[in-house]
């Protein structure tokens, strides 16, 4: 199956993008399942999974703090209820810890095994499903470092962003004599443009992902050249991120409503609908993967970058300990000095 040149990228349309990436996972199917089976499958399972477990424990948690609030019971029951709450609240807590841990540890091996596939597709380099696991260790500690940066910026940016719109609010409130109106006109425009900043932002964080595992750039290195790249692709970049949101908000909400809180269906009902509604969150999540990989490849040649096959098969090569050629002479005297 023919695809694209990276540098042909920069012309297709968010379709042309998504056909592409199509392209790309039929090619080398089998990689991709594989891949699916041992990595993205198991970050589905988690990330839609804990609500299996968080869940009664959260109802339990609920009903004896009501029963504390309004149900009086006599001094030994309210102790072992008492008892019965803390316990709860551990139970919870380490498995909201457990879930953060798995989620964050399937996503970044993820990230680097289908980034790493892809690029080696475009670059023409043989690779295998053994050759990607082995690599994925060596790339997950930069991708940590740049999910790190990317988590401060975002953080930052919510907080000073929040307190900026409450002191606008208040100005607003005073100037215009404390007029409702106003103030929850300030408020929301606010809130829109804190949720258009935190989109812009995961657009950014997503892409320096990407260039975390292909360029020798991580942390803030990475999400600074991806600002860069993003340039004339936002709007690209905005659809892909609202069409992923959407799909695993719709998939999410489906889990819930038909496996987690449906007590009246069958466990064979519910046992079918969560493998269905995982194995259509694997097929999501694998085309985020590969759509991002393709979509940096379309900035990169947006912007005039010269995509160098043989430079990003030798940069690829590295992180396998394979030998790369020297492109130059080296003249001894410098070596002689070193």
């Amino acid at each position: 199956m023919d695809l694209a040149e990276p540098e042909e990228l920069q012309f297709l349309s968010l379709w042309g993008l998504v056909r592409e990436s199509v392209k790309v996972i039929r090619s080398h199917g089998k990689l991709f399942v594989a891949l699916t089976l041992t990595l993205i499958l198991p970050l589905c399972i988690v990330g839609l999974g804990h609500n299996l477990i968080t869940e009664p424990i959260a109802n339990r948690i609920n009903w004896d703090q009501f029963q504390l609030t309004f149900g009086r019971p006599d001094p030994g029951r309210e102790e072992r209820i008492d008892q019965d709450l803390h316990k709860e609240l551990r139970e919870l807590f380490i498995v909201i810890v457990l879930y953060i841990i798995a989620l964050l540890a399937f996503s970044l091996l993820s990230t680097s095994a289908i980034v790493y596939s892809v690029a080696c597709i475009y670059s023409e380099k043989i690779t295998s499903y053994k050759k990607v696991l082995s690599v994925v260790p060596r790339v997950w500690k930069r991708l940590m470092v740049t999910f790190f940066w990317a988590i401060v910026i975002m953080f930052m940016f919510g907080f000073l962003s929040t307190i900026l719109v409450f002191i606008l609010a208040a100005v607003f409130g005073l100037i215009f004599q404390g007029s409702e109106v106003v103030i929850n006109v300030v408020v929301w425009t606010g809130m829109v443009g804190l949720l258009v900043g935190v989109i812009y932002l995961s657009c950014v964080w997503h892409l320096a992902s990407v260039v975390t595992v292909l360029e020798e750039n991580c942390g803030l290195g990475a999400m600074k050249k991806s600002l860069n790249l993003i340039k004339g692709k936002q709007f690209v970049a905005f659809c892909l991120f609202f069409m992923y949101f959407v799909l695993t908000f719709w998939i999410g909400l489906g889990f819930r409503v038909l496996v987690v809180r449906a007590m009246g269906s069958s466990v064979v009902w519910r046992t079918f609908f969560g493998c269905l509604l995982i194995l259509l969150m694997s097929i999501v999540d694998l085309m985020g993967f590969v759509l991002q990989t393709v979509f940096y490849f379309a900035c990169k040649a947006h912007h005039h970058e010269s995509i160098d096959r043989l430079q990003l098969s030798e940069h690829l090569g590295s992180y396998l300990g394979e030998y790369v050629p020297l492109r130059g002479s080296i003249q001894l005297e410098s070596v002689e000095t070193h």
